[in-house]
């Protein structure tokens, strides 16, 4: 029993003496550790020149993402392009990142953070500026070679703690003793998965560029054809806002108003006549007669019609259907819609009599368009008042 007691009190040596002996075993094994720690190295940040993407497409070699030998660099990108189709190209990028081996980070509606496998970054870097126009690039390599010798020397400090540590308390025998080594060696265990937290983290750094992308949508080029007959531009136009009432009513042509529109106006002058009439629940119809072509036939103004409703005034669902009306008349319909808006016009080229004369014929439209509501409930009526068209 005496020798037991000898053996335990010699384990307790280095606690029972921190006071007044100096430094007990437990804590010397600590400061060992914390004086084999250098201090944090500071982190050198190396501007990289940029290869220009037009002198690396003649086929000068960019080694933007080079290795440098016994040094761990981490590399930031930050990359702003103008894109055609800005939600079409993240989505192509991110697969592109993706199949790379790579993730995403953070994505949003104009971009994101995205990290790239180093050894693959200036392939794909490539790829991803060929999706649009660069803007703007920069490029920065972070030396992290101090940062990670000084977390691999603590981790290992650390470990080294926890081995002696544990050993200890294999040998503690008094409860008071093995509670005091239990709390140093749970202090310990919590540092060692911070650092080996950190170290992972500065490996994901050096193993991944870290690309923020930022894209911007470009203001696209729209073709607006110059046609033969600038006023058959105006089809579909909306008439680029109602005209004031004048209190006049005169008909361009024979035809019946349907119920439930009011006559807002109507123009004459020279040859070219016109009256609009509105119903109360925004739908609009408008009446128009224009001098025609020497050498034109319906077949010409249906192009023209076609190409004013689907290339200049950018309406889609187009459908076109030739008609015959009662009095004889030839006619060609078109159906369209544009957002929310519905829209209908009955084209006309009718001849004058049974021995026209050449050039002397007039074009006749009837034009219609509302809301999609609306205008559903009144194109049936519409229609069937074109039925009643006399030149």
């Amino acid at each position: 029993m005496m020798k037991s007691t000898l053996l335990f009190s010699s384990l307790l040596l280095p606690f029972c003496f921190a006071g007044c002996a100096g430094t007990n075993t437990l804590n010397q094994d600590m400061a060992v550790a914390e004086a084999a720690i250098p201090a944090p190295a500071a982190v050198m940040v190396d501007h990289l020149n940029v290869v220009p993407a037009a002198k690396a497409a003649r086929g000068v070699a960019a080694k933007r993402f080079e290795a440098q030998p016994g040094r761990k660099v981490s590399y930031t990108v930050t990359l702003a392009m103008s894109v055609d189709d800005l939600a079409g190209t993240l989505r192509k990028i991110e697969a592109m990142v993706k199949e790379s081996g790579g993730y995403v980070q953070e994505s949003n509606d104009h971009g994101g953070v995205l990290r790239i496998p180093v050894a693959k970054a200036e392939e794909l870097l490539s790829k991803i500026e060929a999706c649009g126009s660069v803007n703007s690039r920069s490029i920065v390599g972070s030396d992290v070679t101090a940062q990670v010798v000084d977390v691999e020397i603590r981790l290992e400090n650390l470990r080294k703690m926890r081995t002696r540590l544990l050993a200890l308390l294999e040998k503690a025998e008094k409860v008071e003793d093995a509670l005091k080594v239990e709390q140093e060696l749970n202090r310990v265990v919590t540092d060692i998965e911070r650092y080996e937290a950190q170290l992972a983290g500065l490996n994901n750094r050096i193993d991944y560029v870290t690309l923020t992308l930022r894209l911007n949508q470009t203001q696209p080029i729209v073709f607006v054809p110059q046609l033969p007959v600038p006023w058959m531009g105006e089809l579909g136009d909306g008439g680029s806002g109602l005209p004031r009432p004048n209190g006049c009513a005169e008909l361009p042509f024979g035809l019946e108003i349907p119920d439930g529109f009011a006559v807002l106006a109507s123009t004459r002058k020279d040859d070219f006549r016109q009256l609009w009439a509105v119903s109360a629940d925004d739908c609009v119809l408008r009446l128009t007669r224009r001098p025609g072509l020497e050498g034109a036939d319906l077949d010409f103004w249906r192009m023209l019609a076609r190409r004013s409703l689907s290339d200049v005034n950018r309406f889609t669902d187009l459908k076109e259907e030739a008609v015959m009306l009662p009095d004889g008349t030839e006619a060609v319909m078109f159906e369209a819609k544009r957002s929310s808006d519905g829209y209908w016009l009955c084209l006309m080229y009718p001849q004058n009599s049974c021995c026209f004369i050449p050039g002397d014929r007039e074009v006749c439209l009837i034009e219609f368009w509302g809301p999609a509501k609306s205008f559903g409930e009144r194109l049936e009526a519409v229609k069937a008042a074109a039925q009643s068209f006399d030149f």
